[in-house]
């Protein structure tokens, strides 16, 4: 009784929380700024303009993350978090925390470890496929890498040839550190009679519905997608 008589948000309350999140906090430097050349502009004509034009960027980087951040699905967890965060429900505290569990060093190393479970049950590449479209990219963070290879190599885990189809999530920890997240699927090196051989690279922020459709066309157009899975390998790494 007391879930029924839990308020419900509106889609566009929720986007308007949404955006007075990201136009007042999440790029609150830019928007201090702003309000500081605005002020000086009173007596500087030139402070005037220049308080203006980074207000003006403040408010279309949050319009845009507003509305990439409203056409997430609702099937997904960071969705419901923020959803709740929206509510004022969010039992991990705020916005804040949720942007910080993926800032967090562990963050792709308790992914990889939420995954593998899942990822022992799938049979073909296009399970594979929308698992990790589902779970590890469909939600962008800005400054990450998303990665789709096909190609024959010695394989890292045990140091034998194979053909591998690797998922790939990669972000910066610092200047010289770079992390992985991935699901590799292995194939014996034979496994096709002609070289298969592609790599499909996409940005957090950029263009993500267009990578997976490049993807998704590659791999059905070589008859990739219905393949029985010979072996998978789910894991994070420096």
């Amino acid at each position: 009784m007391e879930e029924e008589n839990k308020p419900k948000i509106s889609k566009w309350k929720f986007r308007v929380i949404l955006f007075v999140t990201f136009f007042l906090r999440s790029f609150f430097p830019l928007f201090l700024l702003s309000l500081v050349c605005l002020i000086v502009g009173i007596f500087i004509k030139e402070f005037l303009i220049i308080g203006t034009v980074l207000l003006a960027v403040d408010f279309i980087v949050s319009l845009y993350f507003t509305i990439r951040t409203s056409m997430l699905k609702g099937s997904h967890e960071m969705f419901n978090k923020i959803v709740q965060a929206a509510r004022g429900e969010d039992p991990y505290g705020d916005l804040d925390k949720i942007t910080g569990e993926w800032e967090n060093e562990d963050y792709y190393s308790e992914k990889a470890n939420d995954l593998r479970g899942e990822a022992g049950s799938l049979k073909t590449v296009s399970e594979v496929f929308e698992l990790y479209k589902k779970e590890i990219c469909n939600l962008a963070f800005s400054g990450e890498k998303y990665t789709v290879y096909i190609k024959k190599e010695k394989y890292f885990f045990d140091d034998q040839m194979h053909y591998v189809i690797s998922f790939d999530r990669m972000r910066e920890v610092n200047d010289d550190l770079e992390q992985h997240l991935y699901m590799d699927i292995l194939f014996s090196p034979d496994r096709f009679e002609r070289k298969i051989e592609e790599t499909f690279e996409g940005l957090g922020g950029g263009d993500t519905a267009g990578f997976f459709d490049k993807v998704r066309e590659y791999l059905e157009s070589n008859g990739l997608m219905e393949l029985e899975i010979e072996d998978i390998n789910v894991g994070a790494s420096y």
